[in-house]
């Protein structure tokens, strides 16, 4: 006869990413496994349980929740309080409850794990070759929810019955999608089509009919989990050239996905540290540098030394890939809007740009690009925060009021705050495109709706005219706080690093309005949360047609050259010159000379363009921060010799003039010297400069802490050789990881910003 006296009733809370992870099924099975009896059920707060039975077996219940949680569920926190025993009969799952403030983790999108890749690959199988697969382990979450606790009649697998099959599945502790929410098959679940350039409909072997027109060299839309590709042929260069005619984007690298890793390196080089992201539930698309091989069409990624490569992260995908080396699958999106979701939304692209769309009538949620990460000084860094990873939180160090933080213009990413949680927003694209914006609004109405936040507090950026800095302001709050663009980089790496004490920040990127009304970009900071002060800068240059400099850097190289020959730019005995259209070169003469259309800058980014069109890129146009992405790529990485820079006192501290370097480089063209030895000096000059500016605030401070921020410091060599150079000088030097050195970073920064102005 069981001893009564040691059973006991406790209701345990488990707040994190608990829902649509299989965690309730978990529940289920450990506790009926030992015996125990109560109840589970989903819930605002999380999961919310009860459980009775002898001590000893409610200890290793509680023991196997915290060591052995289902394998994408991420546990904040487990709350255990001792009720009265009731001595109910057997363990039930219930139904969600929606009442109470959320602060569940809403769950993320993954990749498609072996368990359904085997049953994909099994003829035998009912799910033999379904391109929906999925269960507890694996498939679209975020994408699909419309509203919390998660639970399918709240996502848009709503509009999808459960055949008697997937339901039986669904109701069975011991099976693999027992209450996995967006579970379907052949029979009941989401169909393909193929649209042709017409319009019309395809429903007969639409995959294979997809393949043909692929192999035939068209291109085609994908329907995925977040929105659309455009898809073709990576290893033809007839596909390619006309996609980027059809796309108008004549430069920028397009994102490859392979079938496998074997694929891979084949293609790539492939560290450990890269190999494990790109297996990662995540399935980001990951920079890796490129081997010389002949497979590829050299249009995929011109000039550059990496390639962005993705596994086939969903069943479609998979299916698709059996017939390729590599396709490009690169973002549906018309030049500057937002990436399309929407059958509807295709009215633009189909039978312009693309030749067909393979599509489902599963509807999706939320636009949720592809994340992209670069492995640099051996850590992973985040360049683009979306699929996988959006929204997952991240702890700040107290709790606060609840803050929307706005971000920038470009690369736009918004924030909220609640209690010790801030949550980033997926990548949302450039603000200047009124589609984009709509986007960020509808984004910022929905996470706010799911996670019940309602903002007390706006920041945004010091710019006025910047669409996210509109949007704050009309925002009804209690407080609005202006952050300096460059602060919020410093506040947001500070921030990610858990540091507290001010430190030296160099902030490099192509632009940020200033204090002083400039455009900002090469700046040394000493700062913490609460405040900055401007120790250094690169010295101001005229940007000849204000923004069309950043797309035209042919500007910015006649600007430098003007400044560095003393308006006579035909004594740098550049050949290209003497080619390039003379009413361009009168035009930008005059503009110089009479002050026109001509802004202050003092941005890294500009000046990398400069160094690019100086050494005769001078095409009209190209994408934004292409000249950067061309120098690295070029650039010589074991070059240790330098150029000349001057570093001059100011009245706040020093101002650094690369006129002399100009004038070395238009030399060393002259000389024939190679464009990747006169890279590699252009990226030891930067780093050798900025960690003697770096010294001079030691100096002047006693800091010794260090951090690099911006969108330059995307840059694989410029991080690697300022990092070693200025840790051999004694400083701690620190990066980004999980939050983007770039813009997409800057709403994170400005919530600490105001975390901090606001903590008493």
């Amino acid at each position: 006869m069981m001893d009564t006296s040691k059973i006991k009733r406790v209701q345990v809370k488990v707040s994190g990413r608990v829902q649509g992870v299989g965690f309730r099924p978990t529940v289920y099975l450990y506790a009926t496994e030992l015996g125990l009896s109560g109840w589970v059920e989903n819930s605002t707060q999380g999961v919310l349980l009860e459980i009775e039975g002898p001590e000893e077996k409610i200890e290793i219940f509680i023991k196997k929740l915290k060591d052995s949680p289902p394998p994408l569920a991420l546990v904040k926190k487990i709350t255990v309080t001792v009720i009265p025993s009731i001595g109910t009969p057997d363990f039930v799952i219930w139904e969600s409850s929606p009442q109470g403030e959320s602060v569940t983790l809403i769950p993320i999108d993954t990749s498609l794990c072996n368990q359904c890749k085997r049953e994909m690959d099994n003829p035998e199988d009912r799910r033999y070759q379904y391109p929906f697969t999925n269960c507890t382990h694996c498939g679209p979450r975020y994408t699909l929810i419309e509203d919390l606790p998660y639970d399918r009649p709240l996502t848009t697998m709503k509009h999808f019955p459960m055949c008697p099959q997937c339901h039986e599945e669904y109701t069975n502790p011991a099976n693999r999608r027992f209450h996995a929410q967006p579970i379907s098959c052949p029979h009941c679940g989401p169909q393909l089509k193929l649209l042709g350039p017409e319009g019309e409909i395809i429903t007969d072997s639409p995959l294979q009919k997809a393949i043909e027109l692929l192999k035939s060299g068209a291109i085609l839309g994908i329907k995925g989990i977040g929105g659309y590709h455009i898809a073709c042929d990576a290893t033809s260069t007839e596909a390619v050239n006309k996609l980027r005619q059809r796309k108008h984007r004549p430069d920028k690298p397009f994102a490859l996905m392979m079938p496998d890793m074997e694929t891979i390196r084949d293609l790539c080089q492939v560290t450990p540290v890269e190999e494990s992201l790109l297996t990662s539930a995540q399935a980001p698309i990951v920079l890796l540098e490129r081997k010389p091989e002949h497979l590829l069409a050299a249009e995929v990624a011109p000039d550059n030394d990496r390639l962005g490569a993705m596994l086939p992260y969903t069943p479609l995908h998979r299916l698709l890939m059996k017939d390729f080396i590599a396709l490009v699958m690169t973002s549906a999106n018309l030049s500057e809007e937002p990436l399309i979701s929407q059958e509807e939304e295709l009215t633009e692209m189909l039978g312009t740009v693309m030749d067909a769309a393979l599509i489902h009538d599963r509807s999706i949620a939320h636009k949720c690009d592809d994340s992209i990460i670069k492995v640099m000084t051996g850590k992973p860094v985040m360049i683009r925060r979306a699929r996988g990873y959006v929204p997952d939180p991240f702890t700040l160090p107290y709790n606060g009021p609840k803050i929307f933080a706005a971000g920038a213009e470009l690369k736009a990413a918004f924030a909220l705050t609640r209690d010790n949680s801030i949550y980033l927003s997926q990548h949302l694209g450039d603000l200047q495109n009124y589609k984009t914006l709509e986007n960020y609004q509808y984004e910022y109405q929905s996470l706010t709706r799911l996670l019940e936040i309602e903002p007390e507090v706006a920041v945004h950026d010091l710019h006025p005219d910047y669409g996210s800095s509109r949007f704050a302001l009309q925002l009804p709050v209690s407080k609005l706080i202006a952050v300096q663009h460059h602060h919020a980089h410093l506040a947001a790496c500070m921030l990610e690093n858990k540091l507290t004490e001010p430190v030296i920040g160099i902030c490099f990127d192509g632009t940020g309005y200033g204090t002083d009304g400039h455009i900002w970009g090469s700046e040394f900071l000493v700062g913490d949360f609460r405040s900055f002060t401007r120790q250094a800068h690169f010295e101001y240059q005229p940007m000849p047609g204000g923004d069309k400099a950043a797309e035209e850097p042919w500007r910015m190289a006649l600007s430098y050259l003007y400044s560095a020959y003393q308006e006579n730019w035909q004594e740098s005995n550049l050949k290209w010159l003497d080619e390039f259209p003379t009413t361009d070169l009168t035009l930008i003469k005059q503009m110089l000379a009479l002050k026109i259309n001509t802004p202050l800058t003092c941005g890294l980014g500009r000046l990398f363009d400069a160094i690019y069109g100086i050494l005769g890129h001078t095409g009209k146009r190209c994408h934004e921060g292409r000249g950067g992405m061309v120098l690295e790529s070029i650039a010589n990485p074991m070059i240790e010799e330098s150029y000349p820079l001057n570093i001059l006192p100011d009245t706040d501290g020093w101002t650094i003039s690369p006129l002399p370097m100009v004038r070395e480089i238009c030399q060393d063209i002259k000389s024939s010297l190679p464009s990747s030895t006169i890279s590699g000096k252009f990226h030891q000059t930067l780093a050798l400069s900025s960690a003697r500016i770096c010294e001079l605030i030691r100096e002047k401070t006693s800091l010794h802490k260090v951090v690099l921020t911006g969108g330059c410091f995307q840059n694989s060599l410029l991080t690697f050789k300022t990092k070693s150079i200025l840790q051999v000088m004694g400083f701690d030097v620190y990066t980004h990881s999980q939050i983007p050195p770039n813009d997409g970073g800057i709403s994170f920064g400005q919530a600490g910003v105001a975390l901090d102005q606001l903590h008493k």
